[in-house]
């Protein structure tokens, strides 16, 4: 077989991204264009190759080849990614809270080697999901941050539950922030004995 192109880029392999050297052929004898999978994929391609008619459609086949072996050692599921984290916990020295929630679907990737891969999509949903960063194939960067932090399977009840819960802490911000900018407002609802949560606009009408 003639060698028609040589090219050395990175390819996702068990263990993440690997060198992986292409070589497209072309046969004399059949009239075909063909090009050697990697390794790691021989396990279960039983061929080990693409092969076309064209040197587009065996590019084509093997773009396609590489997505097809993905698919087949992943499984999919929604879900909810929450972190927690409160310094300190005790209030006589002030605290700080943050609470993060978001919708993902999540890709588990088991290869035949036996290593295990995670990756992370934003789903659009009532949570806002833009300060969950992720790193491809990784867990979500609080992963390793003190606090409490999980994965749980997506349900309509637990999105909503989480909405309540960032909804509730931000009212609770926005009146504190509020009520803090004058202090006659402050004390006029100190001095009455009232709830954060008794309270509505602190605006005059």
């Amino acid at each position: 077989m003639a060698v028609i192109h040589r090219d050395t880029f990175q390819v996702e392999g068990p263990n993440g991204r690997e060198d992986y050297t292409q070589v497209v052929k072309y046969s004399l004898k059949s009239f075909k264009f063909t090009i050697d999978l990697p390794d790691f994929m021989k396990d279960v391609w039983v061929k080990g190759f693409v092969e076309a008619d064209t040197y587009k459609e065996v590019s084509k086949a093997f773009k396609s080849a590489m997505n097809d072996y993905r698919n087949l050692c992943s499984t999919f599921r929604q879900v909810i990614l929450y972190s927690v984290t409160s310094d300190p916990v005790d209030s006589r020295y002030g605290c700080t809270l943050k609470v993060i929630a978001a919708v993902y679907s999540e890709r588990v990737t088991k290869y035949p080697s036996g290593s295990e891969r995670l990756d992370y999509t934003p789903v659009e949903s009532s949570l806002a999901s833009s300060h969950l960063r992720t790193h491809r194939g990784q867990w979500p960067t609080w992963n390793d941050e003190p606090g409490n932090h999980g994965v749980l399977d997506w349900t309509e009840q637990r999105e909503t539950f989480f909405k309540y819960v960032l909804d509730t802490l931000a009212e609770l911000t926005r009146r504190v922030n509020e009520i803090t900018k004058d202090e006659k407002t402050l004390l006029g609802i100190a001095d009455a004995g009232l709830l954060l949560t008794e309270v509505g606009s602190t605006k005059e009408g």
